[in-house]
């Protein structure tokens, strides 16, 4: 009897070991955040090469789509500091719903003294819905107004999206204009 239990113990334990552990699934979706309270940043051109602006809170700002839909309006992500010199130091934290984290970054385009966008590639950790670890990508925008102002605009988004570079996106404006130019011809030669 004894043999018997122990032949159904290792059966068991065979069965088990040859089961591969099932990974955690990603995170998939989007949430939209605002840089709040007071905006401070060391310089206001915002084409300085050395740019850091931090926020003292950064609240979800609409609701988010997908798997970031669980997350309330106004839920605090904590403090940031976007510093344009180190964008792989950048996180957002929140205790209930996780955590992101950089891993690289750069600037999108050619900053003006009035704008910047800054894409940042990293992981979010989601404490929520049994989610593990998900790649992400963060898309920064900051403005500043005529009376010296800064506002924040900050989009999660898993997986990670990708950023045009500013010539893709003249080309397209090209090509889509070039199709109206020819369709302008074609209705003028009918």
């Amino acid at each position: 009897m004894i043999k018997l239990h122990r032949a159904l113990m290792a059966g068991a334990l065979f069965v088990l070991a040859a089961v591969p552990a099932q990974a955690a699934t990603e995170v998939a979706g989007a949430l939209s955040l605002v840089g709040f309270g007071d905006l401070t940043s060391n310089s206001l051109d915002l084409s300085v090469p050395n740019l850091s602006v931090t926020a003292a809170q950064t609240l979800v700002s609409k609701p988010g789509n997908g798997d970031f839909s669980v997350v309330p309006l106004s839920t605090d992500f904590g403090p940031n500091t976007v510093d344009v010199t180190n964008l792989s130091a950048f996180t957002l934290t929140n205790a209930t719903y996780g955590k992101f984290t950089a891993t690289s970054g750069t600037v999108v385009g050619t900053p003006t003294s009035g704008f910047i966008n800054i894409y940042i590639l990293g992981t979010f950790t989601p404490l929520f819905g049994g989610f593990g670890p998900s790649p992400a990508s963060v898309q920064i925008t900051i403005t500043s107004s005529s009376l010296g102002g800064l506002s924040e605009a900050i989009t999660i988004n898993a997986p990670p999206t990708s950023i045009p570079e500013p010539a893709s996106i003249a080309m397209a404006g090209i090509g889509l204009a070039a199709a109206g130019l020819v369709r302008v011809l074609r209705k003028r030669s009918v």
